[in-house]
């Protein structure tokens, strides 16, 4: 093993219950690449070891060089959850999917360089083992954790469980769509996505093979699915593009999991993790949890930008606010006056560092070797 592997952060994935929903960038989930299943379970892997990179992070408008908290790292993943039950004699179906996506590389490209990285490296099975590591490189985790164009929450565990990369791509493309959901799609940017623009050149071929399976998956398995309808541009005699209408089904949904989000909606603990601050907001400046409720996205902001600095920020506000007062110069009440000045020093910061699209950016396009 080298220098470099030995000095990598080892992150051990040991159950996918774990990682209940993943949060998966706009970039990755729109890229182009021809995957098969088992490569695509051991990608999803990487998009939930990214997780934790995202802690205390405001995910929109966010790269990679943003973050930080950015390691290369070693992943160890167990060989059974990329098999989901299949069969696998010598674990060759494994070790075919970690060569393949050796062979297979992320181009990336800015203002001034372009470039080319494999998707993994100096993958080891031992044997007898139960377990394969590999590394993944910086320049995927740039991918993987770039969010400047937008990003999809979905089930891991739903996903991995498909038999088909169609039915993959479709799920997490139409799962909590966001404001930047695009409903209308050409026909021919689906099919450069999946690497089939050879395939089904009839459009009725296209619908059969690829639409209509996964979309019969996604109604009987997921919790999110879609309907479609065909269309006809201006002038056009036959069907270009296809307008991809998600929906929820509710009984398929994890019960467990949807209690689990509904409590982080409405316990102001999961907005602001650190109990000093929300005691200080609560116990010494007096905010009831009806105020915190209701201006919960300015204190999502301002603990994700300061963290457990607030506390001292806040402190420094209220002595501010109460001087005024004593002076008669508080035109508001001390609360009121701190989720204001809390919410100028948000937008201030956020002023100062406006998304930069064009600075490494990312090329959303996987490509064979």
């Amino acid at each position: 093993m080298d220098k470099s592997r030995a000095n990598s952060k080892v992150i051990k994935i040991t159950s996918p219950e774990e990682a209940s929903r993943v949060i998966q960038t706009y970039i990755l989930t729109t890229a182009k690449y021809d995957f098969s299943v088992f490569e695509k379970r051991i990608l999803y892997y990487c998009v939930y070891v990214a997780q934790e990179c995202l802690q205390g992070e405001k995910l929109e408008g966010l790269t990679f060089d943003k973050l930080r908290k950015k390691p290369k790292k070693e992943i160890t993943m167990p060989i059974k959850y990329i098999l989901q039950g299949e069969e696998d004699h010598n674990h060759m179906a494994v070790k075919n999917a970690l060569l393949a996506l050796m062979d297979k590389k992320i181009v990336f490209e800015n203002s001034s360089i372009w470039g080319a990285m494999h998707l993994i490296s100096d993958p080891i099975i031992k044997k007898y083992d139960k377990v394969v590591t590999f590394e993944v490189s910086n320049i995927i985790w740039r991918c993987i954790l770039d969010f400047s164009r937008g990003f999809h929450a979905f089930e891991l565990q739903v996903a991995m469980k498909f038999k088909s990369v169609y039915s993959m791509r479709f799920y997490e493309y139409v799962s909590n769509p966001k404001k930047e959901f695009h409903p209308t799609l050409a026909i021919d940017d689906i099919k450069r996505w999946f690497c089939i623009e050879d395939k089904y050149k009839e459009t009725k071929d296209f619908i059969k093979r690829v639409i209509e399976p996964a979309k019969k998956d996604l109604d009987e398995k997921a919790p999110w699915s879609f309907d479609y309808e065909k269309i006809k541009l201006p002038g056009n005699r036959k069907y270009t593009h296809i307008k991809i209408i998600p929906k929820r089904c509710p009984q398929n949904e994890n019960k467990k999991l949807q209690a689990s989000l509904e409590e982080r909606r409405t316990n102001f603990s999961w907005t602001v993790k650190d109990k000093e601050v929300r005691l200080y907001l609560t116990d010494i400046i007096g905010f009831t949890q009806t105020e915190l409720k209701n201006t919960r996205d300015i204190w999502g902001d301002a603990y994700s930008i300061f963290g457990q600095e607030l506390r001292t920020i806040l402190q420094d506000k209220l002595i501010v606010a109460r001087q005024l007062q004593s002076e008669g110069r508080l035109k508001k009440d001390i609360k009121s006056y701190i989720v204001g000045a809390i919410k100028s020093m948000v937008e201030a910061v956020k002023k100062t560092n406006p998304v930069n699209d064009m600075a490494d950016k990312i090329v959303d396009k996987l490509a064979n070797k």
